[in-house]
């Protein structure tokens, strides 16, 4: 956390130069050409698993079973502004979570089975990222408010573990998908260098499960060329087969800031 808020403290500053530097200039229209955003979101984790091999799995929770406390999870998001209704971004979290537990109920995870009453300590590392492109098409004409598509490419890699260091027992299961989203994005003007924002993309999968990213929540400009912003998110991720599911739930509230240039 010290280190997401000193690289918001040397963010803002930098812009700041800018700022300054501009001011000698005749006050004219303020097109930024690229954004750079870092956030810290407050994310509590609702995660449910089970994993087979040869039909041998149990239903676990991250949480209640392995003992998985919630994590902060900082990101980084960069635009690349193609007029003023549209932009090109790229985004990327990498989180993780741990626990060291004792089972109340006998689990079996990837062929291996871990009776009640045992030690465990369990990982769940992830990267989480994506690049699109959102279009603003639609609102009036002095940009009070502006609303339009979304669409991503999403990649998400998750790494899960869990191990019995007293009986020499471990397992391990991996994620790995690329997939498109589509949806809406969403600002309008509340007062005076204030925005209220939104955006949210998804897919379905049908009986395959489903995917949910989805934010609301407030922007300020001090200046014209930095902001804060701060609001809710939530992050959805049901995938299923015939014989594994994988429920990945994660929601809270965001804070974070940004300086165009």
């Amino acid at each position: 956390m010290k280190i997401v808020a000193s690289a918001i403290a040397i963010l803002i500053f930098a812009a700041g130069i800018g700022h300054a530097a501009e001011e000698v200039e005749e006050e004219k229209e303020f097109l930024p050409r690229v954004e750079f955003e870092l956030n810290y979101w407050a994310a509590a984790l609702d995660s449910t698993a089970k994993f087979n091999d040869e039909g041998q799995g149990t239903e676990f929770s991250m949480k209640d079973d392995l003992g998985m406390d919630d994590s902060g999870v900082p990101g980084f998001k960069f635009k690349l502004f193609t007029g003023p209704k549209s932009d090109i971004r790229f985004n990327i979290v990498s989180f993780g979570y741990s626990g060291d537990n004792q089972l109340s109920k006998q689990i079996t995870f990837e062929g291996e089975s871990y009776l009640a009453g045992t030690r465990i300590k369990s990982s769940l590392d992830v990267i989480y990222y994506g690049v699109g492109w959102a279009w603003r098409f639609i609102g009036d004409e002095d940009g009070t408010v502006k609303f339009g598509t979304l669409v991503e490419l999403k990649g998400i890699s998750m790494n899960a573990s869990l191990e019995a260091p007293d009986l020499l027992q471990k397992g391990s299961a991996s994620i790995n998908a690329l997939f498109p989203t589509f949806g809406l994005s969403f600002s309008a003007k509340a007062a005076e260098k204030l925005l209220i924002i939104a955006e949210a993309t998804g897919i379905s999968l049908g009986d395959s499960g489903y995917f949910v990213d989805a934010d609301i929540g407030l922007r300020f400009y001090p200046i014209r060329n930095i902001s804060v912003l701060g609001g809710y998110r939530i992050f959805n991720m049901d995938a299923k087969d015939s014989q594994n599911f994988f429920k990945f739930n994660m929601s809270g509230p965001y804070l974070g800031a940004s300086a165009r240039f």
